[in-house]
């Protein structure tokens, strides 16, 4: 497979956002990374050979070996990962395409475009991996995130107008409005026509595209955080998770998760004389179900020194104790 050459690090990727550098230079970066993958390259022929051509599929992308491979890359994954996202899942179809070209079975092999990534393993540092949702704060938002806790409530599964296509009916413009988590995936409209013809169009009539609508599976859980890992007399807090796609129906209440994902606003419906009202909520994009380790009880510090203390006071009386 032929790869774009070049630098592995973008200049100053660490301290500049994603949005004031070339996009093509990160897409070239990504392909070079996620074809070098021997791991990615299989997990996607096996998705080839799927039969389901409408299926959402996740591919695992180690966040500690991208960032070894490229600390540009993975720097800019962290802060910056909505668009990092975006441009994997491209890059992913992307490589789809040529290993299917490349392949003696390409004649039984189907592209499957609905192919996500998704994060793992990532860095063991307070500003990515929380203790527990207390521990979140205002410069956390719209940053890569790993949280830890217990399942309480799972929504039903729904369905979700995720983007659609609009006709403006004065230039015949067309364009694409998608909901998203931060809107409470209500779609804003604009007020006028979007076009970027030299002559503007004051357009405010638009039409709905029909057979535009892309829709997807929807899910909302509630996390609590463990309880194990708060103080003495202090009160779990929990976060609301938006699980989408291949996500959903994945834990259920009483499950123990480690959530990785991006922290987002989410605002109300505002209404007249009243203050707005906004939720913090975490779009997953990883989720991994830990129920295995219930048997290993973590006690706190703080806890450990009260049983030791306890057993000191009544060491010549334990059967009392």
């Amino acid at each position: 497979m032929s790869m774009p050459s070049g630098s592995r690090d973008p200049p100053s990727s660490q301290l500049v956002p994603l949005d004031l550098l070339p996009a093509q230079r990160y897409e070239d970066a990504c392909l070079e990374y996620l074809a070098s993958c021997a791991s990615i390259q299989q997990r996607l022929i096996d998705i080839l050979n799927e039969l389901d051509m409408d299926s959402h599929y996740s591919v695992e992308i180690d966040v500690l070996g991208l960032i070894e491979y490229s600390t540009g890359l993975g720097s800019v994954l962290l802060r910056s990962p909505a668009r990092m996202l975006r441009i994997m899942d491209e890059q992913l179809v992307r490589i789809e395409d040529i290993l299917r070209e490349n392949h003696e079975s390409r004649a039984f092999m189907s592209l499957k475009r609905n192919v996500h990534a998704r994060v793992s393993r990532l860095p063991l540092c307070a500003e990515v991996t929380k203790p527990n949702v207390s521990s979140i704060r205002a410069n956390d938002i719209n940053r890569l995130i790993s949280i830890s806790g217990t399942v309480i409530r799972a929504g039903v599964v729904r369905m979700l107008e995720r983007r659609k296509e609009y006709e403006c009916k004065t230039c015949a413009h067309r364009f694409a409005v998608e909901a998203t988590a931060e809107t409470n995936f209500c779609p804003q409209m604009p007020t006028s026509c979007p076009s970027a013809s030299d002559i503007p169009c004051k357009g405010t009539i638009f039409a709905l595209i029909e057979g535009t609508q892309e829709c997807c599976d929807y899910q909302e859980l509630k996390v609590q955080e463990p309880v194990q890992s708060l103080t003495v007399g202090k009160i779990p807090r929990s976060i609301t998770v938006v699980m989408e796609n291949d996500l959903v129906d994945t834990c259920k209440p009483g499950d123990d998760v480690v959530v990785h994902g991006v922290l987002t606003r989410r605002w109300r419906s505002m209404s007249r004389e009243s203050r707005p009202d906004v939720e913090v909520i975490l779009e997953a994009n990883h989720v991994t179900v830990n129920n295995g380790m219930r048997s290993v009880m973590q006690l706190s510090e703080e806890t450990k020194e009260e049983i030791h203390e306890f057993w000191e006071r009544n060491r010549d009386r334990p059967y009392a104790a």
